[in-house]
């Protein structure tokens, strides 16, 4: 058994690509709809996809806080996997490139499941906070300087054995260098903070741009 990680080359990622994960029909038709635009790469990657949707159907949760909707890809994934009485609520303070995503929200039935709203994360979060709202689940894909902000929210809103999913904690492997960059900077004091945070139970996947999941203890 290998005791260091195997190095993801393109081809091995190809593969992984492959034979990992299995992506449903309707969301490999919204990533080939936003395959020519100029933002696509901030979507979610399919791997990511479907980790959401995996631990959704493990944990079935009742309600899930999404925070940056983006196109909507990710919210699909977990909506998909749902139960009959679950929701989510999205939000992202850009109302046109969830516009785009809709339609497909539309088409998979679950539209009613999903409550977008529109604004700054943090006002969102605020408000969410004044009405002592609670979640079951949380994935931020947002604001990278925010993160700490989001995070503290969500344990706010979450109970005990509640489930967090942080996208992009590696930054293009740019997180194993000290740099000025005041985005990487950020996400790796953030890192840090959690490694050593004793409210949680965390661990940091290295797929896609890297994942952290995290329990709240």
């Amino acid at each position: 058994m290998a005791n260091i990680p195997i190095p993801m080359t393109p081809e091995l990622y190809r593969y992984c690509e492959t034979v990992g994960f299995r992506e449903p029909p309707l969301l490999q038709e919204l990533r080939t709809f936003m395959e020519t635009h100029p933002q696509s790469h901030m979507q979610v990657s399919p791997d990511v996809g479907q980790l959401l949707a995996f631990l959704v159907r493990l944990t079935r949760p009742k309600t899930i806080l999404e925070v940056g909707t983006f196109v909507g890809y990710s919210t699909l994934s977990m909506a998909l996997e749902l139960g009959e009485n679950g929701k989510i609520i999205t939000c992202d303070r850009d109302p046109t490139l969830p516009s785009l995503g809709e339609p497909f929200w539309e088409k998979s039935g679950r539209r009613a499941q999903i409550d977008f709203k529109l604004g700054s994360a943090l006002e969102t979060l605020s408000d969410l906070s004044d009405q002592n709202f609670t979640c079951d689940m949380i994935f931020i894909d947002a604001d990278k300087n925010a993160y700490d902000q989001y995070y503290e929210y969500g344990l706010l809103f979450l109970p005990p054995g509640g489930l967090m999913v942080i996208d992009n904690v590696l930054w293009r492997g740019e997180v194993a260098h000290e740099t000025r960059d005041p985005t990487v900077t950020s996400l790796r004091k953030f890192n840090e903070k959690i490694h050593k945070d004793p409210r949680v139970f965390p661990l940091l996947i290295p797929i896609s741009d890297g994942v952290t999941v995290l329990v709240k203890k």
